[in-house]
């Protein structure tokens, strides 16, 4: 059965900033898997030039979605990120607001994601979210703006997330089926 399992997730707190991404495969083994932290800078010009001396690529990176039942959007999602050092970063995400990304093109049967349109070419379209239908796939990815914390920190990101066809570990066992109540 075809799918796709995408989890993203930047994160800035005040003096970090965080970053997450898995690709999976049905079972739930990641196929792409990244996450590092880097240190906030309080102005541009405080940039290193070059390599970044503070940037830090974890040893391993792992997740856990909470989704909201009937749906494949989440409601809450954690990630332990383990640095080569062994520190290990407890985050925690807190969906605030909602984008759906049909709204730049993604799934969108005429103004699919960066195809050509022509010149001048507009177009709109407006959506109720509460009316929408979640396993709708042209409504399946989406970006979530969320409060953020890791452990004193606080701090806000966003959680992208898509995921077509079965994936284990999210309950899901079928190409558009919602999460089971848990």
């Amino acid at each position: 059965m075809p799918g796709v399992y995408w989890c993203w997730s930047p994160i800035h707190f005040d003096d970090v900033c965080t970053q997450f991404g898995s690709f999976e495969d049905p079972d739930g083994h990641p196929t792409q898997l990244s996450a590092a932290m880097v240190p906030r800078y309080a102005s541009v010009d405080a940039i290193p030039r070059g390599e970044e001396p503070g940037h830090r690529e974890m040893a391993d990176a792992k997740h856990r979605i909470d989704w909201e039942p009937g749906t494949r959007r989440s409601r809450g999602a954690e990630f332990t990120l383990t640095s080569g050092e062994g520190v290990t970063f407890e985050i925690r995400l807190e969906p605030l607001v909602r984008f759906q990304m049909l709204a730049i093109g993604y799934q969108h049967p005429e103004w699919g994601h960066a195809v050509w349109q022509g010149e001048e070419k507009l177009g709109f379209e407006s959506w109720k979210l509460d009316e929408i239908d979640p396993l709708d796939y042209k409504h399946i990815h989406v970006h979530q703006i969320c409060r953020a914390t890791m452990g004193e920190r606080t701090g806000v990101g966003t959680l992208e997330t898509v995921c077509f066809g079965p994936h284990a570990p999210s309950g899901f066992r079928d190409i558009l089926d919602g999460a089971p109540e848990r």
